[in-house]
């Protein structure tokens, strides 16, 4: 089912298919980079910190078919559009994403939401859980977990600290993207 709250929405949305078209759609997996801030405010795009994250990442092409199939079945959470980029993060065993923002006071200021879509069936990898925390009642932390069901598409604002847990034992695959002002309703 649906779950919502102020920030956090979450739908099992796509096929095995649609989740398959999407994997197979990604090249040249790297290493993937954090963003740091230099002493004299200079920002550094290609900072590797492997005490943080610890993923790889491929890089895509969004074709315009793709992006109508995504923003046809998201349509209803005001996904109108989407950038021409985006990536497929793969977490595999001992990889993991510590707790971070995507949109912070000096990096990524235009990214509204963060959407993310769940490529690999649960059973495909152990752990790798994606947790959000979001707020706090009696002090204690109102935490999210993602649902792992494949198709699953997950949109939370981007300034909602989050984390990508260790992946125990196999591979975990998603598609990841940020949505900006003129992509949202």
């Amino acid at each position: 089912g649906t779950v919502m709250n102020k920030n956090v929405v979450q739908e099992v949305l796509f096929t095995d298919l649609e989740c398959d078209i999407l994997l197979n759609n990604a090249t040249e997996f790297n290493e993937t980079k954090l963003t740091t801030k230099a002493p004299d405010g200079q920002l550094n795009y290609n900072y590797v910190d492997k005490s943080h994250r610890n993923s790889t990442e491929g890089k895509y092409d969004l074709t315009p078919e793709l992006k109508k199939m995504i923003t046809d079945k998201c349509s209803k959470y005001g996904v109108i559009g989407l950038g021409p980029k985006a990536r497929i993060a793969r977490y595999e065993t001992g990889q993991y994403f510590r707790k971070h923002r995507d949109k912070t006071k000096y990096a990524y200021q235009d990214r509204i939401k963060t959407f993310i879509i769940q490529l690999s069936n649960s059973d495909d990898y152990e752990g790798g859980d994606l947790k959000l925390y979001h707020g706090k009642v009696d002090g204690e932390d109102i935490v999210t977990t993602a649902d792992r069901t494949r198709g699953n598409v997950i949109i939370f604002d981007s300034d909602i600290r989050h984390e990508l847990q260790t992946v125990t034992s196999g591979t975990r695959y998603a598609f990841v993207c940020w949505l900006m002002n003129y992509h949202l309703s």
